[in-house]
């Protein structure tokens, strides 16, 4: 059969209403096909055809190489670094310096006078050696979420480590303890947005809870967006602190704190008044 027997035929039948028979039994089964493209004329084998399930295998993991920077300086943590250092060392920016400052005149004239110089380095000691822990827990964590083997453990540690209840409609409790910190967090989420949290610290030289060393009560309120105030009260220490704070334009900021102990009458009061430059 010539190929333009195949390909005008079709339309021959359809304008004219021609018997194709003249064209031979061939074109009859072609056109037959043609009239349900894309289904099977049997499909008895069906029965016995074997159907592999197909498995998804998981992405493999990246070779690009973690930089040093990525494993320090780490963006969930900076929160969490952040208060360990207010709460070691000051809660402005400018009690923070007179605390941790080398300076011979600082030291003398404005430094806790409760410490000496050797304890002053053992507080700075004692942040560093939390923060190394803290990042060494920190990759664990990620290793053993990420390895279907480990997995279960790092579920149970969040388990134990992180506790979230309903008080009331609006106010949620929620515990969290530090293993790397060896602390104990409360915090107390209300409507108001007002930051309430209760912050119990353990021997940090000992593994796991044991006796409370310090318990302090932290409340924060942001007014606007460049005003914030808070206040701080050591229970054991029996320290009142009250600071605010104020943001400038290009980086500078304002801070007054003013502290006082309420157990021990010998110990100064203290009024700080700074400004401070973040560049």
């Amino acid at each position: 059969m010539k190929i333009y027997q195949w390909l005008f035929a079709p339309i021959l039948m359809f304008f004219f209403n021609l018997d194709l028979s003249a064209f031979g039994s061939e074109v009859q089964v072609a056109a037959v096909v043609s009239e349900h493209w894309g289904y099977l004329r049997d499909v008895s084998g069906e029965r016995e055809l074997q159907l592999v399930e197909m498995e998804m295998i998981e992405r493999p993991l990246s070779d690009e190489r973690v930089s040093f920077n990525n494993l320090i300086f780490v963006p969930e943590l900076e929160k969490e670094f952040q208060g360990k250092y207010e709460k070691q060392f000051g809660y402005t920016v400018s009690e923070q310096s007179i605390n941790v400052s080398k300076n011979s005149y600082l030291q003398q004239d404005f430094s806790r006078t409760d410490e000496s110089p050797e304890l002053q380095n053992a507080r700075e000691r004692a942040y560093g050696e939390y923060v190394v822990r803290r990042l060494l827990e920190y990759h664990a964590d990620r290793y053993a979420k990420a390895s279907p083997s480990i997995r279960p453990v790092y579920e149970a540690k969040e388990r134990l480590s992180n506790v979230k209840f309903e008080v009331k409609r609006g106010y949620r409790v929620k515990i969290h303890y530090s293993l790397s910190g060896n602390y104990l967090d409360l915090d107390l989420e209300n409507p108001l947005d007002v930051e309430t949290k209760c912050i119990f610290q353990m021997d940090e030289n000992s593994f796991g809870p044991g006796v409370i060393d310090e318990a302090t009560l932290k409340i924060r309120y942001t007014l606007t967006r460049s005003v914030a105030v808070g206040s701080y009260y050591g229970f054991r220490a029996g320290q009142f602190s009250l600071a605010g704070y104020k943001a400038l334009e290009n980086g500078i900021s304002t801070s007054i704190t003013g502290s006082t102990f309420f157990e021990d009458s010998s110990k100064e009061n203290k009024l700080i008044i700074g400004l401070s430059w973040n560049y």
